[in-house]
């Protein structure tokens, strides 16, 4: 064997482990797989300090100290080993090295190489594939992940790579006419890449030896589908990610007559299946997933392919055929996900039996009340998805009983009812049972360990379980066979003896007993002696007292979460400080006396997140020089009565969320905070006593989506570049402090924008009109109790999402804009106590989801629109100190109303039939206006009426007796009319 020349420098002595290492894998590949070759290259912990394991002395490896290490050193000692030696190496792996293009070309001088990796490397530019010399004996190729690669170049007749039949470029992106150069490789059946770019038949036709054809989260366009018809040796075809569009053609792939398997998933397809898919009778997996399409399957060309073995239709819109009796000829059929799509009842024969077995079936959230019944005769099953859906009766045991071998049953989110009744004979195989969020009744089993004694996971949360929890739960590890890992008992009615006899479950990693209405205080025993525990929720109970010392015992745990109880005590001298494998940390809503530096925590180099609101923060002695191990991501102490900010939050720069809302924190916004949390999405600052101006960053912060500083006392202008600085903001909200000068137009170039809260502060000037064009995912705009003025909005308005517009308390003047009525999704609308005038809009009326409209206080007149009689959910109304005039329609009853307030206007003629039969009215205020008539006898029919206030009128007539029925009446107000004859002894009695 030939001298190796290492050539490594005195600097380089930090690479020497990276370096023996490589040297190492190296070695690895040449042996492969059982090979003798190098044995002085050791790896053995005996020798690892010794002089043996320093490369420099290993056989033929020589150091020089005159030169650094590089990639082409390295590639220079394989080749020269590789090259000078006599091994017939076939198999070569150099996944995740530095090697560069230099590397192609010296291997391809070993001739007997049959398969080479290249992956995570640094190739780049372009690669020549006709320039490999004498690989001719080489089948595949992975160049996979070198994301550097621009092209790839052959030529027609090449003596490389003639035997080449799989080539990998996964993670690579190519121009599409890269496939035209890959068919001058004669041999190629398998290839997997990305490429972007129209795909015509020129780039197919050279690929018409190719099988298979990965070439997923590509860009291309629905073309290659018609064009696809070429690859006429093709048998497995995916293109899931690829962003395609448009409806499945009608030609094209449909001619791939060899086709095995077809992978479409994760695009926006649409429309219906293509007939011409009829002739993929070769087809055994097709996969549609995630995609637009619609329309019936039970009349779709799949029932003809009974080829199919896997069949996955999820997330589209089809109709599924319920029974699935369509499918009656597919013998082979073994995988059915059809989740989130619409079941669909069709006639079914009665002597319909399956002549498939399925292994997985999926039908969750179908709209499915009760199970198919081809599953009665169903018995290999290994996993059974029906969540989500409205199943009725009671637990299926049948289901179990039918399929000996059923690893994963969910049946999350149905109405199942009754006790969860279990099989009579064990079930080895059950690792995974979701029940959650059910009806069912009745005590866990006290055999659960028998019948299900693999247990890994088991959800029996929000259901309406009762009793004590079995000890069997700790059999299942006690009885030597496999441990029960995960168990969720959420809303289960339990008794706080269930954590003193948890510790048996010695294989628990996750326990959650949320909601579980658990009182008194946490045991001493028991749950900690779960040494394997990593997440435990007892949220939302109501535990009181102490931390228990024992706590200190689970050492692996990673999440507690012991939010909304009334426990209390210190949490600096708990044992939580010695749990240092914390990573998520929730004491929120509970008495505790939270360490306001957290430098009890300083050994905790994990810990992620920290919850802890509602309670009472304590200051205590803290080092000056204490720096925090941890790096938190989300922090939360709101509600915590502190004054400043904890001078750990200056070391955290990997902050994602930080809420420090309701507290009585003093001076400046805290810029700092911004500047060192480059990515931080979402601060709290709401309720505090902030002054000053509103400094932002000097940079980009393209992260933040959640800005919260309202109720503070900041002064000055919002910045002019807010758009700049705060890019992707979706949530703002600045009111209730005294921020004044004009809306900045940058608003408008925040197109992420959802809700704007400028309230309760002293802007003037009027609303931009391009904060009207460009934000059209606007769902609240809130500028009530400002100083602003002119139109509201103009002749063009693109806020189509908007659904709550508050603009009250302001000096706006004109008409309410026709342009409004673009915003579909409008559910509330608050513009009183402006200078408004004109007419009421028409088109409020056809907005159905309206439910508040308050136009009080300004200049409107003419009459109540008819449209306003199609508001049928609207609970609250007030038209109030207007000049509105004439009759209330007749119509305008709508049944969801509870306040209608129409007084001090100069509305007119009798009540007739308006308010009629209005079930749901609270307060009735037709006070100041100009009605005639008697007060109308059907008005006994407003049973929930609580307030009537009818004065200023000219009313005439008797007081109607029926108000005596009102039993809810608190206050009512006849005077100034023109009421006549005896008071009903019944209003005596309200006060």
């Amino acid at each position: 064997m030939l001298a190796l020349i290492w050539l490594c420098g005195v600097g380089c002595f930090g690479f020497w482990e990276e370096e023996r290492v490589a040297l190492l894998q190296l070695k690895a590949s040449i042996n492969y797989p059982n090979g003798p070759s190098l044995p002085s290259w050791e790896d053995r912990v005996e020798v690892y300090n010794s002089m043996e394991s320093d490369y420099c002395y290993w056989e033929g490896v020589e150091c020089n100290e005159t030169t650094s290490h590089s990639s082409e050193i390295l590639t220079y000692l394989i080749t020269s080993l590789l090259v000078g030696s006599q091994m017939k190496l076939e198999v070569l792996r150099l996944d995740s090295n530095y090697f560069n293009n230099s590397i192609l070309s010296s291997l391809g001088l070993v001739s007997s190489l049959q398969r080479l990796y290249i992956r995570h490397n640094y190739l780049n530019g372009s690669i020549h594939l006709q320039d490999f010399p004498a690989t001719s004996n080489l089948e595949e190729l992975d160049l996979s992940y070198n994301r550097n690669i621009a092209s790839l170049t052959t030529m027609i007749g090449m003596k490389s790579l003639n035997k080449l039949q799989v080539l990998r470029m996964e993670g690579i992106r190519f121009n599409a006419s890269v496939l035209h150069s890959l068919g001058a490789l004669p041999s190629l059946r398998k290839l997997i890449l990305a490429v972007e770019g129209l795909v015509t038949k020129k780039e197919l036709s050279g690929l018409n030896n190719l099988e298979h054809l990965y070439l997923d989260s590509s860009s291309i366009n629905g073309s290659f589908l018609h064009n696809a018809g070429v690859m006429t040796s093709l048998r497995i075809l995916s293109l899931s990610k690829c962003g395609l569009r448009g409806s499945l053609p009608a030609q094209g792939f449909c001619d791939l007559k060899n086709l095995e398997e077809l992978y479409l998933d994760d695009n926006d397809f649409e429309g219906i299946f293509p007939s011409c898919m009829g002739n993929l009778t070769s087809l055994r997996a097709l996969d549609l997933s995630s995609n637009n399409l619609h329309g019936s399957v039970a009349h779709s060309p799949l029932t003809i392919l009974t080829s199919l073995e896997y069949l996955s239709l999820s997330d589209n819109h089809f109709m599924i055929p319920f029974s699935f009796a369509s499918f009656s000829n597919h013998s082979k059929l073994e995988v059915i996900l059809s989740d989130n799509n619409v079941a669909t009842i069709e006639n079914e024969s009665q002597s319909w039996i399956p002549r498939f077995q399925l292994k997985f079936f999926s039908l969750s959230n179908c709209a499915i009340k009760t199970l198919p019944s081809f599953l009665y005769y169903q018995n290999q099953m290994i996993a059974v998805d029906l969540s989500h859906n409205n199943l009725l009766g009671k637990f299926p045991t049948w289901l179990l009983e039918n399929n000996t071998r059923l690893e994963l049953l969910q049946l999350r989110n149905n109405s199942l009812r009754g006790p969860f009744q279990m099989p009579s004979y064990p079930y080895p195989h059950i690792s995974q049972l979701d029940v959650s969020d059910n009806y069912l009744t009745g005590q866990i089993p006290t055999n659960l360990d028998m019948i299900f004694p693999s247990l890994e996971f088991v959800d029996m949360s929000n259901n309406m379980i009762d009793g004590r929890i079995p000890l069997g739960f700790g059999n299942i590890k006690l009885s030597g066979l496999n441990n029960l890992e995960h168990l969720y008992l959420d809303s289960s009615s339990i008794n706080g003896s269930f954590l003193h006899n948890a510790g048996v479950m010695t294989s628990l990693r996750i326990l959650s007993l949320s909601k579980c209405g658990l009182r008194g205080s946490l045991p001493a025993q028991g749950f900690c002696d779960l040494k394997n525990l990593e997440e435990l929720y007892l949220d939302d109970n109501d535990f009181e007292g102490i931390f228990p010392s024992c706590m200190g015992n689970l050492t692996s745990l990673r999440a507690l979460d012991l939010s909304s109880n009334n426990l209390h005590g210190s949490v600096a001298h708990s044992p939580l400080t010695i749990l240092t494998s914390l990573e998520y940390l929730s004491l929120s809503d509970n008495h505790f006396m939270i360490p306001f530096s957290f430098a009890s925590f300083s050994n905790h180099s994990k810990l992620e997140v920290i919850l802890s609101d509602n309670n009472v923060a304590t200051i205590e002695n803290e080092s000056q020089s204490w720096i925090p191990r941890f790096q938190l991501k989300f922090f939360s102490l709101s509600n915590c009565a502190i004054k400043t900010l904890p001078s750990f939050l200056y070391y955290q720069n990997q902050m994602i969320a930080v809420d420090l809302s309701h507290n009585n924190l003093l001076g400046k916004f805290p810029t700092w905070l911004l500047e060192n949390n480059t990515r931080l999405e979402l601060l709290q600052l709401r309720n505090n006593s902030l002054r000053g101006p509103f400094q932002m960053p000097s940079y980009p912060y393209p992260h933040i989506s959640q800005l919260d500083v309202s109720d503070n006392y900041l002064t000055g202008q919002i910045p002019t570049n807010l758009d700049m600085i705060f890019p992707s903001l979706e949530f703002v909200d600045m009111s209730n402090n005294m921020i004044d000068g004009r809306i900045p137009l940058g608003f408008g170039n925040i197109s992420s924008l959802r809700m704007i809260d400028l309230s309760n502060n002293r802007l003037d000037g009027g609303i931009p009109e391009h904060l009207q064009m460009g934000l059209s995912s606007l769902e609240l705009l809130k500028l009530s109790n400002n100083y602003l003025h002119g139109q509201i909005f103009g002749n063009l308005l693109n806020l189509v999402q908007l659904g709550a517009l508050y603009l009250d308390n302001n000096h706006f003047l004109g008409n309410i804009s026709d342009c409004l009525s673009n915003a579909s999704t409008l559910t509330a609308v608050d513009i009183s106590n402006n200078r408004l005038s004109g007419f009421l809009p028409k088109w409020f009326g056809n907005v159905s989801a309206l439910s508040q409209i308050s136009l009080a206080k300004n200049h409107f007149e003419g009459p109540i629109p008819l449209g306003f009689c199609k508001l049928n959910y609207l609970p609250f109304l007030d038209l109030s100190e207007n000049n509105l005039s004439g009759s209330v329609p007749a119509c305008f009853n709508p049944s969801s109303i509870m306040h209608i307030h129409l007084n001090k206007n100069r509305l007119s003629g009798p009540l007739t039939l308006a308010f009629y039969d209005i079930s749901q009215l609270v307060t009735l205020d037709l006070g100041d206006n100009r009605f005639t008539g008697e007060i109308p006898n059907w008005i006994c029919q407003l049973s929930r009426l609580r307030v009537l206030i009818l004065k200023r009128n000219n009313f005439g007539g008797n007081i109607p007796s029926q108000l005596c029925q009102l039993q809810e009446l608190s206050m009512i107000d006849l005077s100034q009319n023109r009421l006549s004859g005896p008071i009903p002894h019944c209003l005596s009695d309200i006060t």
